[in-house]
């Protein structure tokens, strides 16, 4: 489930015209799940959830924040 909202995601950014990577590893022993980059050098990143509860739970978005431009969560319907 976590693969189709990932893909939905990148066709999501893929229409507003991001060019997008997944599964990019940070400085800080983590990785974004999908980082969109836009031509005007904007950055953002989408970390996804499996569940509710993982939503609800996750603090380590956080520390992506120095990364880029925005940071974004979805999850799992």
């Amino acid at each position: 489930m976590t693969e189709e909202v990932t893909r939905g995601v990148c066709r999501w950014l893929d229409d507003q015209v991001f060019i997008t990577l997944r599964e990019l590893k940070l400085g800080i022993g983590r990785r974004a799940h999908v980082l969109g980059l836009y031509t005007e050098r904007t950055m953002v990143m989408i970390e996804v959830k499996s569940t509710t509860g993982d939503y609800r739970s996750d603090a380590k978005w956080l520390e992506y924040v120095p990364y880029c431009d925005g940071v974004h969560l979805r999850r799992t319907a």
